[in-house]
């Protein structure tokens, strides 16, 4: 396919020429940079499954003694004898031993 353009004096249809004649020019390299790049782009990828391991976590010890600690252990296996108070260490609630 030959395209005949001709030369004008207005710089609009000038510029209009030139660009026309560049993509023309480089038509090849685009469809094949376009196809390679589609290519690549492909959505048979294979999507697997991610393989999920149980893991055997150590249950929370609680104090040997019976009475209220502190669910955080700020102060270690301390325990006391009523829950008015909070932990003198993090303010939380204090929680029987059960």
């Amino acid at each position: 396919m030959h395209l005949h353009l001709t030369m004008s004096n207005d710089p609009v249809v000038n510029a209009m020429t030139n660009l026309i004649l560049l993509l023309k020019k480089n038509m090849k390299n685009t469809i094949l940079i376009l196809a390679l790049f589609l290519g690549a782009c492909s959505t048979n990828t294979k999507h697997e499954e991610p393989t999920y391991v149980p893991v055997n976590l150590p249950k929370e010890s609680q104090p040997a003694i019976a009475g209220y600690y502190c669910p955080m252990k700020c102060e270690g296996e301390k325990v006391y004898d009523n829950d008015q108070k909070p932990c003198p260490v993090c303010n939380m609630k204090m929680v029987h031993t059960k």
